[in-house]
């Protein structure tokens, strides 16, 4: 997972091992700037498709946007 504004790990560096890694997926955080994604930012569009994952041992069928949570 990954934030498209995570100031540690660029977007562009996610993109880069989801290609490297064809049978893995990605889960993107739109227009949040944070490093810490997962039960951290409180995303229930990642915190949920994480927790279905470790839940299950199955990754999504492909690559998941969520986006950022309106105040």
């Amino acid at each position: 997972m990954n934030a498209t504004g995570d100031p540690r790990t660029s977007y562009r560096s996610a993109r880069m091992v989801r290609r490297d890694w064809p049978t893995s997926r990605l889960v993107t955080l739109r227009g949040a700037d944070q490093h810490g994604v997962y039960g951290v930012f409180g995303s229930s569009c990642v915190d949920s498709t994480v927790n279905a994952y470790l839940g299950t041992g199955r990754l999504p069928s492909g690559d998941v946007g969520c986006p950022r949570a309106t105040e």
